[in-house]
């Protein structure tokens, strides 16, 4: 199905050429567990669960700081997201419902016995498939897989998020424009040279 396809299954096809089609891109977007869209507004899509009716932009925020932290402790989210204990644990019993549970039968974001909290490596983020695809650098990357990087890219890194949410993600922000932007120079620079 084009829905399950993998983001190698997409790299394989960008690799082969210049024509990606917007099919293969929304295809990437939807495979595997749930992904976290950053580039834009922020959503989650594929949860396996239902949307918590309270604090669900908390719920997206605590997922996209795990995502980035991932094995981190409880105090460390806590400092981090500028919550109690208390409100640390209601909300991430939330995103734990809401992300619920992969088809083998394990939680998405399991409980963390450990002390280290670590998501299923199944969820996963725009953000994430964009590195992915330019894993090589930049300067190294194939124009295809540059455009398919770009195509990724919805709008402005977290862009709907309210003064004081996302407050700890300033250098995430700064790094995913900052990838975007030389993405979008290299590509322009070789299709240029092809007389595009």
């Amino acid at each position: 199905l084009a829905g399950r396809r993998t983001a190698q299954h997409l790299q394989a096809d960008a690799d082969a050429g210049p024509d990606i089609s917007s099919l293969k891109l929304r295809a990437l977007r939807a495979v595997g567990g749930p992904r976290l869209r950053l580039f834009g507004e922020v959503r989650l899509e594929g949860a396996a669960g239902p949307p918590p009716t309270k604090a669900p932009r908390r719920c997206l925020e605590y997922c996209g700081w795990l995502l980035d932290h991932p094995g981190a402790t409880a105090s460390e989210m806590a400092a981090a997201l500028f919550v109690t204990e208390g409100t640390r644990r209601s909300n991430l019993s939330r995103l734990r419902a809401w992300l619920g549970v992969s088809s083998d039968g394990k939680p998405y974001l399991p409980d963390a016995y450990t002390g280290r909290i670590t998501l299923h490596p199944d969820v996963s983020s725009d953000w994430a498939d964009v590195r992915r695809l330019v894993a090589d650098g930049v300067n190294q990357t194939q124009p295809a897989r540059l455009r398919a990087a770009l195509a990724l890219v919805d709008g402005a890194p977290i862009a709907d998020a309210a003064p004081g949410e996302w407050a700890w993600a300033d250098r995430l922000r700064t790094e995913m424009a900052e990838l975007v932007r030389d993405a979008a120079v290299v590509l322009a620079r070789a299709e240029r040279v092809r007389g595009d």
